[in-house]
């Protein structure tokens, strides 16, 4: 729910059940696990950036703004193995969002309205403190849908099922 399941009382975060499953599954130990996976998840940030860029039509760009801000010193830093914290898919599921966003104005595909719906829940669930910026993402989009795709019946569907997201 919206705050969070309990197990015996305490709050399971999703880092912690992430990080149980992945260590139940994998062949590695905990400490190596708890270890790696920051490096593995902070790199994902570039995926929805550089799909950003492609979808503007922008790929040397994507390319250049997933390249500089993997090495973004902050992000870098909180990225590092051994640096365990939920700052590991913050960034990344941020972008997520907004790349869904895009995809699912210009592909004009159900299937990427639910990934709309679906990037805006992941957030709140992985970060149920950024609301705020997960609000904000929502209204980026539609203040793009206002200046540029205002008369798109198909963009304004974007704004909505991100609104069920939240």
């Amino acid at each position: 729910g919206k705050d969070g399941d309990f197990y015996h009382g305490q709050p399971v975060l999703p880092l912690s059940s992430l990080t149980a499953g992945l260590a139940r599954w994998l062949p590695v130990s905990f400490e190596q696990l708890v270890y790696y996976l920051p490096i593995l998840l902070g790199s994902l940030l570039v995926v929805p950036v550089m799909l950003a860029g492609w979808l503007l039509r922008l790929p040397d760009g994507g390319f250049l703004a997933a390249l500089f801000s993997s090495l973004a010193v902050g992000f870098f830093n909180r990225t590092c193995g051994g640096y365990f914290d939920t700052d590991m898919l913050v960034l990344p599921l941020a972008v997520l969002i907004l790349a869904a966003g895009l995809a699912a104005m210009q592909k004009r595909h159900p299937a990427l309205l639910l990934a709309v719906t679906i990037s805006f829940t992941l957030y709140e669930r992985w970060y149920p403190s950024g609301y705020l910026l997960a609000f904000l993402l929502l209204g980026v989009l539609a203040v793009y849908v206002a200046a540029y795709r205002r008369r798109d019946l198909d963009a304004w569907e974007v704004a909505v099922f991100g609104c069920l997201g939240l």
